[in-house]
């Protein structure tokens, strides 16, 4: 039965097992360019990402940082610093104190975090990163 249901919604077991896989993004996953936007409210959040697609004009470019980490801008710096993105979280690649982002939906092309303390997530709110040029 539950075979039955997943291939009704035009999926195979090996994409179900896939998709379900990619529910949270590893480092690599992050490196790349990246339409971005960001929302407060739920009613929001399909436009944003309608959004986050037609900054690629313009992307947020991710690269590789030099010790296996993503280079990212963290809130209130203006310079990146590098991440790791582990257990559905992305925080700072040397274990120092920075902006905790949690990651609250990923799909291998769009990702929407939000950050843990307070101050950024009141400024920045859903954060949405799709990726540019796939």
């Amino acid at each position: 039965m539950r075979s039955y249901l997943i291939i009704a919604c035009g999926l195979t077991v090996a994409a179900a097992s896939a998709a379900m896989a990619q529910s949270a993004p590893r480092t690599e996953d992050l490196i790349g360019k990246w339409g971005v936007a960001a929302y407060w409210s739920e009613a929001d959040a399909a436009r944003t990402i309608a959004q986050a697609k037609s900054f690629c004009n313009q992307p947020y470019v991710i690269t590789k940082g030099r010790n296996g980490g993503a280079m990212m801008f963290e809130p209130f710096d203006g310079k990146p610093r590098e991440v790791k993105a582990e257990g559905g979280r992305i925080a700072a690649a040397d274990g120092s104190a920075g902006a905790v982002k949690t990651v609250t939906s990923w799909n291998g092309s769009t990702l929407v975090l939000n950050y843990i303390e307070d101050e950024p997530k009141r400024k920045y709110g859903n954060m949405v990163f799709v990726r540019c040029g796939r």
